[in-house]
């Protein structure tokens, strides 16, 4: 319908900036004489969609970054984030997807191919330990970071819980 058309065209206008904003960095980067590497080093537009250059995507790409002893922790935090979104898509069906057909999931006489005989459609039920490890990944995460923040400025531990307390509690 309209909403899909109108998803399409954001895509497409943002497809054609990156393309033109590459486009325009290629060319005023092969040309280092002219006025234009000036402006093309200048634009905020050319930088923020432009693939190549300083701040191009392409060249964050192949970037090392030093590396953690938690990154992999991360991954798991990023896994653990999209087992929930599974689980929310197939188990909040009515809300989240507009799947009204619940009928589909569970095994009745008049229905045997149902999704429940599926042994896949685990993977999906077991959503909800995604979210434990979630939470616990977050919050170890957290505490691994204020930890190491109070350690360099050398504050008192219960004065930051207090801090973070206040600042999380509603007013």
């Amino acid at each position: 319908g309209i909403r899909f058309g109108f998803a399409v065209a954001i895509v497409m206008i943002l497809v054609l900036m990156i393309a033109v904003s590459t486009t325009y960095a290629w060319v005023t980067n092969r040309s280092q004489d002219s006025p234009n590497s000036r402006l093309a080093r200048n634009s905020t537009l050319a930088q923020a969609f432009s693939l190549i250059g300083r701040s191009g995507t392409l060249t964050k790409l192949v970037e090392l970054p030093a590396s953690k002893p938690t990154d992999c922790l991360n991954g798991l935090r990023v896994l653990a984030m999209a087992w929930i979104i599974l689980g929310h898509s197939f188990l909040m069906p009515e809300g989240v997807s507009g799947y009204l057909n619940p009928q589909d999931i569970t095994s009745s006489p008049l229905n045997t191919a149902s999704a429940e005989s599926n042994p896949l459609l685990m993977i999906i039920i077991q959503a909800e330990q995604s979210v434990d490890t979630f939470f616990f990944l977050s919050g170890f995460l957290l505490s691994h970071l204020m930890l190491k923040e109070l350690q360099h400025r050398g504050a008192h531990p219960l004065l930051a819980i207090l801090l973070r307390y206040f600042r999380l509690t509603p007013s």
